[in-house]
């Protein structure tokens, strides 16, 4: 077996149970991903089943290892060593969202260039998220640090609830207008089958280290710039997005640790970001804003470039903004958490008084491992 871990030797899952993994992501009420971390023993009653949409079929998440229940419960086990850095408790509400009133043209201060920014993403991420909880999922049962194992639950559950959110919004108000969205992202879902195949695990981790780190960076700015990105925005669409980062922010560090415990090196971690923006993130990006633009006759207006210019590019502008903090993944000494959010993750919460009902502070954890 090889050694994928610092001191833990696990056997790494091949390239028939990744793509089994996939095929039986389509399979309904059971989930055959979900039950398989429990297999010694009954699911437990807290199991939950994230219906990413239609297409993708369903997914059984367990909430957490039983070492990590019996450490929180006070058990012997220590929740001092481990690999996780995350400071902060993973547990909010999932708001609910009515789309019926948004227009997904104009939802965001009346500009079709600044909403459909937004809305390539609302459609790229969902095969994002899908493809890792699918990736997670067969290897959680192998995480004996129990705070990890507990986050990397978690961090599956609250991905499948932002594809969930997000796959309403785009069959509601996307794809009836833009139908073809939904081949664009069935191309996707190819592609992501055949990486989950010919990559080794821990290129398959960093490609999702480096997703964490785009989404985080944009989380991290877009909520402490909401007027300069989010000017005039439809309440619902704000409130979805505004959700969405907070939980970004509070997991960011998930799959960075997860890909830290199973031995993942510096150009591995390079090698998942290149990989990332070559095959899924510019091409992804570039073609739906294409197709977007087309499809409402502003493609070759010269006005739309020059206001997506401007709102990537100008002072406070999205790229602009996180242009340093992108670099920052580079860094040898690198972690997510190097750019402290919790600021921002308390500050929603104290706007939102049921959530912060739901989390509790945490202490911050070093990894002594």
């Amino acid at each position: 077996m090889p050694c994928l871990g610092l001191r833990h030797v696990v056997q790494q899952p091949g390239p028939d149970q990744r793509a089994e993994a996939f095929r039986s992501s389509s399979s309904s009420e059971q989930g055959v991903l979900g039950t398989e971390l429990h297999e010694e023993q009954p699911a437990p009653a807290l199991e939950l089943s994230l219906a990413l949409s239609a297409d993708l079929g369903a997914v059984a998440v367990a909430p957490c290892h039983p070492s990590a229940s019996r450490c929180l419960s006070g058990g012997s086990e220590s929740m001092n060593k481990t690999y996780s850095h995350t400071p902060v408790p993973l547990d909010f509400p999932v708001p609910e969202f009515d789309f019926a009133g948004c227009d997904a043209r104009r939802w965001n201060g009346g500009s079709a260039v600044k909403s459909h920014f937004w809305n390539t993403f609302s459609s790229l991420l969902p095969n994002i998220e899908f493809c890792a909880i699918v990736t997670l999922l067969p290897i959680v049962k192998r995480i004996d640090d129990a705070k990890l194992n507990m986050e990397t639950s978690q961090f599956c559950r609250q991905e499948g609830e932002h594809g969930n959110a997000h796959s309403r919004f785009n069959a509601q108000r996307l794809h009836p207008d833009y139908p073809f969205l939904t081949r664009m992202e069935s191309w996707e879902r190819s592609l992501f089958k055949r990486l989950s195949i010919w990559l080794p695990l821990n290129w398959n981790l960093a490609l999702f280290v480096a997703v964490e780190h785009w989404t985080a960076a944009f989380s991290h700015f877009g909520l402490q710039r909401p007027d300069d990105w989010f000017s005039e925005c439809d309440p619902t669409m704000f409130s979805l997005w505004e959700w969405h980062a907070v939980e970004e922010l509070a997991h960011k560090s998930v799959c960075f640790d997860i890909f830290r415990y199973f031995g993942g090196s510096y150009f591995s971690r390079v090698a998942g970001m290149v990989l990332l923006l070559a095959l899924i993130m510019l091409p992804g990006i570039f073609a739906r804003m294409a197709y977007l633009f087309w499809k409402d006759g502003i493609f070759f207006k010269p006005a739309t470039y020059k206001g997506l210019f401007s709102y990537l590019f100008s002072r406070t502008g999205v790229l602009r903004t996180t242009f340093l903090d992108f670099l920052g993944y580079f860094r040898l000494g690198y972690n997510p958490w190097n750019l402290d959010s919790r600021p921002l993750i308390s500050a929603w919460e104290s706007r939102n008084p049921v959530a912060s009902s739901v989390s509790a502070p945490q202490p911050a954890s070093s990894p002594d491992k």
